[in-house]
């Protein structure tokens, strides 16, 4: 009898050097399994576009989220229509776990055969062995590092970055994030010495730009301690600098935050860490409306106040546009992260709405009287909010000049010595005229109109509107204030006086030391 053979694709249309972990932890835990080993052949996960080749291919796997679900889709019917008996397998966070949801994402999809919940290594082979879905809870961390799965990647010379897990779930259940949603909020801890015979692999090859933890919580257990130990003894072992990422931190603090924030600092140079302070708002309403705590001040500030005489730089993750925040809400946010906590950076993002999140059920979008529309760019679409109970178009507008306010200014040490009021000041910038900077500014305006209009759709074509809306609103304002220097500070006179000081002026978005 001869074997199936099974692809399983995990590409991201926008991020396209990360290692296909979720496909190769479906693979490893697969072939663990006597009976699928001996029916299926696996070939080697894809994580690019453009790489997949269907002869010979009896099931296509694809994984499934916000940033692929377009692109899979017409993957999939390509796929189809090569080869109408071949099976099409959806899994992934995309796909709704609500059953009537489901079955309406699968009825608009002819070419599915199947589309998979849950823990996708145990779904996955179930479905494999025609067996009924039974809701295990994985035990046993995939190991495809270890198992090999990965090798021919490693092998090839390609500059990759890798990620993997020490333990999956989320005791948390914030509005927009779907970590308490498809992973369930029971935490599954994974044996340490399988974690660490990941790290030691993955330490092993050269050509490894980052790695990322994936837990929702890293630091949430006294494991973590041993973790970063055993990297900082690999890293040494192999002489082999990789730069060290986490999905994230202890969301409330725990005790254990501290001593590894500190390990980290003092035992990887600051071109190697890439840690986030994931705040998306100060404003009470608000983090009650999106069900989130933020760490603990009397946690932090402590740890910022040492790593300041260390000048190690501190940056957050912020949420534009989140229900219940006002213009002058999201201000003071910004400013309290600058003033209060110490904040040096700020990355910022349009918030998304994703499958299998309370902020996208109907329930919650009436209660705050949420509108969301599509945007559509490259090979994707996604939803947003662009109207609800504490915010319209015009709000929205006033918020993003505040944030580029912020970023553009404060953020890039410009007038950062000279700033002592940052919302007055910021409030009578907007006051004033400013023709060069206006022209700036107008161009951002246009843009937040365009993404934000009450259509059903707005498709966003050129690479510098998809940019600003994807990468935590980049855009090359910074630049042309550096290159029109005198001009710019003559039109800041009338806030700062004369700006004798030194502008820092390098991209602060690229800043790679900070803390969640």
């Amino acid at each position: 009898m001869s074997l199936k053979t099974i692809q399983l694709c995990s590409i991201s249309t926008i991020h396209q050097n990360w290692i296909p972990y979720a496909s190769g932890c479906l693979i490893s835990y697969c072939k663990s399994i006597p009976e699928i080993d001996k029916q299926f052949k696996f070939l080697d996960p894809i994580y690019k576009v453009g790489q997949v080749d269907f002869e010979g291919i009896d099931i296509l796997g694809l994984t499934c989220y916000v940033w692929n679900q377009s692109y899979n889709d017409n993957l999939a019917k390509s796929y189809k229509e090569y080869d109408p008996d071949g099976k099409i397998i959806y899994g992934g966070p995309q796909i709704p776990e609500d059953p009537l949801l489901k079955e309406e994402f699968d009825n608009k999809r002819p070419w599915l055969d199947r589309s998979i919940i849950g823990l996708g290594e145990i779904a996955f082979s179930e479905w494999l062995l025609n067996l009924p879905l039974s809701g295990k809870v994985l035990r046993k961390l995939p190991s495809p590092y270890t198992d090999g799965i990965f090798d021919n990647i490693f092998n090839s010379g390609e500059t990759i970055k890798v990620s993997f897990e020490s333990n999956r779930g989320c005791p948390y259940k914030c509005a927009f994030c779907d970590w308490g949603g498809q992973a369930k909020s029971k935490l599954t801890i994974f044996e340490q010495d399988d974690v660490f015979d990941t790290i030691n692999k993955i330490y092993q090859y050269s050509n490894i730009k980052e790695l990322e933890i994936l837990d929702a919580n890293f630091g949430i257990l006294k494991q973590d301690i041993d973790i970063v130990n055993y990297m900082i003894k690999c890293q040494e072992k192999y002489n082999n600098h990789i730069k060290i990422s986490y999905s994230g931190l202890a969301k409330n603090g725990s005790k254990h935050l501290p001593i590894i924030l500190s390990k980290i600092f003092e035992s990887f140079p600051i071109d190697q860490r890439n840690l986030k302070v994931s705040f998306q708002t100060h404003t009470p309403e608000v983090l009650k409306t999106i069900q989130r705590s933020n760490i603990d001040n009397k946690k932090f500030i402590p740890l910022v106040n040492e790593y300041k005489k260390k000048n190690i730089p501190i940056t957050s993750e912020m949420i534009i546009a989140l229900p219940g925040e006002t213009a002058d809400s999201w201000l003071n946010t910004l400013a309290y992260n600058y003033e209060q906590l110490g904040i040096d950076h700020v990355r910022t993002y349009i918030l998304h709405l994703v499958a299998n999140v309370p902020m996208n059920t109907n329930e919650y979008k009436k209660k705050y009287q949420i509108k969301s529309k599509k945007i559509k760019y490259g090979h994707e679409d996604v939803e947003i909010i662009h109207k609800c109970y504490s915010f319209d178009l015009n709000e929205l507008i006033t918020m993003f000049d505040y944030h580029w306010f912020f970023n553009n200014l404060i953020n890039s040490n410009i007038v950062k010595n000279q700033s002592k009021d940052i919302v007055k000041e910021c409030k009578y910038f907007f006051k004033l005229k400013h023709p060069f900077l206006d022209k700036i500014l107008n161009k951002q305006r246009h843009l937040v109109k365009r993404i934000f209009e009450d259509t059903p759709i707005s498709v966003l074509k050129d690479p510098a509107e998809i940019r600003f809306f994807c990468a935590s609103l980049r855009t090359n304002d910074l630049e042309l204030i550096i290159n029109n220097r005198e001009t710019v500070e003559k039109e800041l006179y009338p806030i700062y006086g004369k700006l004798n000081i030194n502008w820092i002026c390098k991209d602060p978005l690229n800043a790679v030391a900070t803390v969640n």
